[in-house]
């Protein structure tokens, strides 16, 4: 054959290949153009007959609760996000949103550039201020009230050192020391004024604007206010008066200092009425969080028929630790944007927020010092009204202790959860440290409650003295409910360290949950962590259903009850007597309509665990929690026991990844024998195929 043919047929084969890869994706570019034209006018129901979400995370699908909370809302709302420049996080938050109004014709989405939308903007600013309307209109009157008083003022010190030029330009007042003051009255008069003049504009303009800083406006009028109610008008009025009575001050000059007096005096009572108007209204609750959001950053806005939460595009991701990243390739974990977003909006829709009592007894819950701050400030996010309480008294932010108050009382129709911290173990030495306990107290309480059909979530710790005995009225309590706990002991295992000794440990990791009701469900793949727990046995009560929590389980684990010092729990060796292959350390109980919760770990919810991250407690904020799984249970328990199963919803979402089941031993070994031989096999029956074409060719 001829190189020209030889060129020829190339070119034709070229071609012809060039021809058929342009068809094929001009029929690919075509169908896919006809496809998502059609599918674009698909309604919402069509829609989900042919859209698959096949990303690892489901990262364009909603969670199972989170179109429940969907489908039940049963008021308008509004999601609008306000986006400046897009990125890949707004555009990631974006696409969640737009699935939302996919599953409730109740909820709107709108997404906004504040910087060219100047009209959208305005315009949904206005409905954010249509919220709170009727929050405002006292607090804007009380500003209204004080802007007539200093505006009173300002005219009056213009009348005050009119009159007073005019004495200190006549021949009348010669006393050096009556003129000085005179003129420090007028210089300061005039400067006043002049700032009041300027201060009145600003309010004013700041109350025209669409989302004007109240707070902040008031604080202004207060501070001048008080400026002239303590530093200006007494003084002024004081030492007017004495020049007046003083024999050597002209006739003239004590007309104009009396004509003064009478211009300052009613100011006092008129300025101080409007500040304590100003002082009285209470705050916009919720407003000035939102405002400050809308105005400032990116974010993304939830609005009720009452209230806004506004929520920063940089709370919707939770960035991983870099070197989780480059080990695990888990980036994807960062996006909590379904949790934020469907946790408010079910916060947004409740119509009485429960109440979370903390009952403690030595250290404070929240605050400064407080042991649980974390967990308290996530229920405090959820719109849960939070307190705590107590029975000793409080303690004073200068370490002072306070009188006993009573518990706080629910309001009506309000459900109420009672957290009861874990006591620290009595002191050996004290004999009177079980008689001033409040344990009784509070055992007394926690019985009044349940039966009125309230909730408690009751943290418990190891106590050395139940060896001995020692009555526990808490225990006792939840052990009529058939939880026992037994806290004369705690659950240690053997451990093999790096350099292959063996030693006990009382630090459980747990990763498996039980999965049967919904506090636990929503763990799946979480960590937690344990120290020192007790282990609870369930014991059999008159109408009550017992569930198991947190179960330790694996081999070489036993109770051990010599736990007084770290060396004994060190020094502790493996005892088959006590052995168990698991262990119970949390259950939840129900009866009637009461729920109870029991954890038989001092430090469970600790920020101490909960706050953990890869670089010690209190990085979890930048780096995520090494141990999530802590933080969830509690709040998991909380939303439970207050009859709020549908705000444990998306929780869990950012670990929801579709994983590779454990397979059996049945199933693995037929995998190896298809690797080993199968593959071998095949290849063997093609090529002998090869050869049987070829030699019949």
């Amino acid at each position: 054959m001829s190189d020209a043919t030889q060129a020829k047929r190339r070119a034709r084969y070229g071609l012809n290949v060039t021809i058929a890869l342009v068809a094929a994706t001009g029929i690919v570019v075509g169908l896919n153009a006809i496809v998502d034209r059609q599918f674009r006018r698909l309604p919402p129901a069509g829609k989900d007959w042919v859209r698959f979400d096949l990303t690892a995370t489901r990262q364009y699908s909603l969670s199972p609760q989170t179109r429940k909370v969907l489908t039940s809302l049963d008021e308008d709302y509004e999601i609008v996000c306000l986006f400046r420049a897009p990125t890949l996080q707004t555009q990631r938050v974006r696409d969640l949103v737009e699935e939302y109004p996919r599953y409730s014709s109740r909820l709107t989405v709108e997404v906004i550039d504040p910087v060219r939308d100047i009209t959208a903007v305005e315009e949904f600013l206005g409905r954010v201020r249509e919220r709170y309307a009727d929050q405002i209109e006292p607090t804007e009157v009380a500003i209204r009230q004080g802007l007539a008083a200093l505006a009173q003022t300002r005219e009056a010190f213009i009348e005050a050192t009119t009159l007073m030029r005019d004495a200190l330009d006549g021949d009348a007042l010669d006393d050096s020391a009556t003129r000085r003051l005179m003129e420090q009255a007028f210089g300061a008069m005039t400067q006043l004024g002049s700032d009041l003049s300027e201060m009145d504009k600003q309010v004013n303009a700041a109350l025209e604007s669409p989302l004007p800083d109240y707070r902040l406006e008031a604080a202004k009028l207060t501070s001048v206010m008080t400026q002239l109610t303590t530093g200006v008008f007494p003084p002024v009025v004081r030492q007017f008066k004495q020049l007046v009575e003083l024999e050597q001050t002209p006739a003239d000059v004590k007309d104009t200092l009396l004509k003064v007096v009478a211009l300052i005096e009613p100011l006092e009572q008129s300025v101080g009425e409007a500040q304590f108007a100003l002082e009285s209204v209470g705050p916009i609750e919720g407003y000035q969080e939102a405002t400050a959001t809308l105005l400032r950053e990116e974010c993304v806005a939830v609005l009720s028929p009452t209230q806004v939460r506004a929520i920063p595009v940089r709370e919707l991701f939770r960035e991983p630790d870099p070197r989780l990243v480059e080990q695990q390739g888990q980036a994807d974990l960062g996006f909590i944007g379904e949790e934020r977003l469907t946790g408010t909006l079910v916060s947004l829709s409740l119509k009485t927020p429960p109440l979370v009592v903390f009952v403690t007894n030595s250290q404070p819950a929240m605050g400064p010092r407080g042991a649980y701050r974390a967990v308290a400030q996530r229920l405090m996010a959820t719109n849960f009204e939070v307190q705590q309480w107590n029975p000793r008294g409080e303690t004073s932010p200068f370490g002072q202790p306070m009188p006993p108050t009573d518990p706080p009382q629910p309001k009506e129709g309000q459900k109420a959860v009672w957290v009861i911290l874990p006591f620290p173990p009595l002191d050996p030495g004290n004999p009177m440290a079980a008689i001033n306990s409040p344990k009784q107290e509070i055992g007394e309480l926690l019985n009044r409650v349940l039966e009125s059909g309230d909730a408690a979530l009751v943290m418990l710790g190891a106590e050395p003295a139940a060896q001995f005995g020692a009555p526990d009225p808490i225990v006792q309590l939840v052990e009529r409910w058939g939880v026992k706990p037994q806290l004369d002991r705690i659950v240690m295992r053997q451990i093999q360290t790096p350099d292959r000794q063996s030693r006990a440990t009382a630090q459980f990791q747990v990763a498996d949950w039980p999965g049967v009701l919904p506090i636990t469900r929503a763990l799946a793949g979480m960590p937690g962590y344990f120290v020192g727990p007790s282990p609870i046995d369930v014991g059999a009560a008159d109408g009550v259903t017992i569930e198991p929590l947190v179960v330790l389980s694996g081999p070489l684990m036993w109770t051990f009850s010599d736990f007084t010092s770290v060396e004994a729990v060190q020094r502790a060796q493996y005892n088959p007597e006590t052995a168990e292959d698991h262990f119970t350390i949390g259950v939840a109980a129900v009866k009637g309509d009461a729920r109870l919760v029991a954890v038989a770990d001092a430090a469970w919810a600790t920020d101490s665990l909960v706050t953990y991250g890869v670089f010690g407690p209190g990085s979890a904020e930048v780096v995520g929690a090494t141990f999530p799984g802590n933080g969830e249970l509690f709040v998991n328990s909380v939303y439970w026991l207050a009859g709020l199963e549908e705000l444990i919803a998306a929780s869990p979402r950012s670990q929801d990844i579709r994983r590779i089941q454990a397979m059996s031993g049945a199933t693995l070994l037929t995998y190896r024998w298809l690797l080993l031989a199968g593959m071998p096999l095949v290849i063997l029956v093609a090529g002998t195929g090869v050869w049987l074409v070829r030699r019949k060719g």
